[in-house]
């Protein structure tokens, strides 16, 4: 059951990461928002849980965001 939870946590973490409705809020905002109690703590089981850090995730995110606002 405690590591379902800690799933649950970890995707939705990631999907407010990747989401542009949330690019305003820091990486800790988000971590603190799943029940995180720090970011270092945030940043470890993320990147056990998906093999990349949370920053990773993140500048993806923004680095798509910008080539989809390019016009061609």
């Amino acid at each position: 059951m405690t590591s379902w939870i800690w799933s649950m946590r970890l995707q939705g973490a990631e999907q407010d990461l990747r989401q542009l409705a949330h690019q305003h809020r820091t990486i800790t905002e988000i971590a603190y928002h799943w029940g995180f109690s720090s970011s270092a703590h945030f940043s470890r089981a993320f990147r056990r849980h998906f093999g990349v850090p949370p920053k990773e995730v993140r500048e993806n995110m923004r680095a798509l965001a910008q080539a989809d606002s390019k016009p061609i």
